[in-house]
């Protein structure tokens, strides 16, 4: 009885573990700069405007993005931009930029 309890403890482990989904654009991460497997395809690890881990929408990122992992390099689609109220910035920890909301004159006057 305990065999069998401990093996199916051990199998919904591996099932909760292997089912993690990427996360959408907006939504919260865990590791800046990550853009395999932390965030939806097209989309990087990185601090929103509230110096949050969001998965950001990347705006410039070459013709594929590695992650900094050793996984197989993700192609992503060229030409995404952003919103008209969003910039195009650096992220830390990768060579891809995302779009962040821009800062307003009172954001900027109070960053300083």
């Amino acid at each position: 009885m305990k065999r069998t309890l401990l093996s199916l403890v051990s199998v919904g482990l591996v099932v909760a573990a292997c089912g993690t989904t990427a996360r959408a654009v907006g939504q919260p991460c865990v590791v800046d700069g990550v853009t395999v497997g932390e965030c939806e395809t097209g989309a990087v690890c990185s601090k929103d405007g509230n110096d949050t881990l969001t998965c950001l929408k990347i705006c410039d990122f070459g013709s594929t993005v590695d992650g900094g992992t050793d996984a197989a390099p993700v192609v992503v689609d060229a030409g995404a931009s952003c919103t008209s109220d969003q910039e195009c910035t650096a992220v830390t920890n990768s060579t891809v930029k995302a779009c962040r909301n821009k800062k307003s004159a009172s954001d900027a006057a109070t960053s300083g």
